[in-house]
């Protein structure tokens, strides 16, 4: 099994659908959603469109399938929430810690004739820390995709962001719950009457 292969079969037991149901919408058999997973065959180039808009896992397999770039693959380790994003945290400081020195460096170079070759590694390591960040950020999207079913296929796409709405049974306006606190007041001479005591 290719590694666009691995990454087709986990997003297909992502998004939590039958495999018919997902060959029946994009119009290709089960067959070839198999032969995918196996590495026999490419992920069927009509359905990418359909696939990339269910789970951003789909994005990630077509992706990878596509250029080859290790950015978009799956890390198939701990994947708890809590961990993921603390890996994404430790990404994150390390690529803004290789960008530092990045904007001082470059001043007035423009052309690849310009850098030395201290300039050159230096860049390298930034981009490879950078590539290290985004498969972080990819990965955690799809993770808060599947256990919170957010619809963030939408918004990667170029779509808003909406929040789900809750019941008119549990909505509440601001004045309702203002009003709902027990507050006690009270007048404005008996406030000047307790400064006047407490005064003595």
């Amino acid at each position: 099994m290719t590694i666009a292969g691995e990454m087709l079969r986990v997003a297909l037991e992502k998004l939590g659908e039958p495999i018919k149901s997902v060959a029946r919408e994009t119009g290709y058999s089960v067959d070839a959603f198999y032969a995918a997973q196996n590495g026999k065959r490419h992920i069927p180039q009509d359905a990418k469109p359909k696939l990339s808009q269910k789970h951003p896992m789909f994005g990630m397999a077509i992706a990878y399938e596509d250029t080859g770039y290790q950015c978009f693959t799956y890390i198939n380790r701990d994947r708890h929430i809590q961990t993921m994003i603390r890996r994404l945290e430790k990404e994150d400081m390390e690529a803004d810690k290789a960008l530092q020195p990045l904007g001082i460096m470059l001043v007035d170079k423009n052309d690849p004739e310009d850098l030395t070759p201290e300039d050159e590694f230096t860049l390298k390591a930034a981009a490879k820390e950078i590539s290290d960040r985004i498969q972080a950020d990819l990965n955690l999207l799809v993770e808060m995709e599947t256990r919170y079913r957010l619809g963030l296929t939408e918004y990667l796409a170029g779509g808003g962001i909406q929040a789900k709405e809750k019941p008119a049974s549990q909505q509440q306006s601001v004045a309702e719950k203002r009003a709902s606190y027990p507050v006690k007041t009270r007048s404005l001479k008996a406030n000047k009457k307790a400064a006047a005591q407490a005064a003595k």
